[in-house]
């Protein structure tokens, strides 16, 4: 069965985009990968040495994020360290279940259920590709995934911080 992997992001180390080439090249399915970076040339040249050609497309930096969700079964995240992956909210609020290597601690607040996605100990593109196989055959929660995203959603955000900030007045 054909899959859509999204990946999003810089084509920079951290980010680690050549390990999404590998797990592509472990998956049944194609891979779109919107970004740019320092990586750039060296991921199209990596893209023709693997024979990837028809598995991924490169897109590089897009404006709006939403067309591409729009046809993703899943969303892809490689990178080494995260400080809150903002694509993952996104990607949670479109109904896109996300699998992502253990990069962030905010991950494990938001991929709260197994329909919402997989977090991977492990930087095998092998065990990754059969994560994506998983959620990408499971069943669909579009509802309960935008429910998992919605305390991330800037407006939520803002208002827990005010709300945090006039509790200190109160009890201050």
């Amino acid at each position: 069965k054909g899959r859509n992997i999204l990946w999003i992001g810089r084509l920079e180390p951290q980010k680690d985009p050549q390990l999404a080439l590998k797990v592509i090249q472990a998956l049944d399915g194609h891979l779109t990968m919107l970004g740019d970076g320092a990586l750039g040339e060296n991921i199209k040249r990596q893209v023709s040495a693997m024979g990837l050609e028809n598995k991924v497309t490169l897109r590089g930096h897009v404006p709006q994020i939403e067309s591409a969700l729009a046809v993703a079964d899943a969303l892809l995240i490689t990178s080494h360290y995260e400080g809150g992956p903002a694509v993952a909210v996104e990607a949670l609020a479109q109904g896109v279940p996300v699998v992502s290597t253990d990069c962030s601690h905010l991950l494990h607040d938001l991929i709260a259920s197994p329909e919402a996605g997989r977090i991977m100990a492990s930087r095998n593109p092998g065990d990754l590709a059969s994560a994506l196989a998983a959620v990408c055959d499971g069943p669909r929660a579009p509802e309960k995934l935008r429910a998992l995203a919605a305390p991330f959603e800037p407006r939520a955000c803002a208002k827990a911080y005010l709300d945090w900030f006039d509790g200190l007045i109160r009890h201050g």
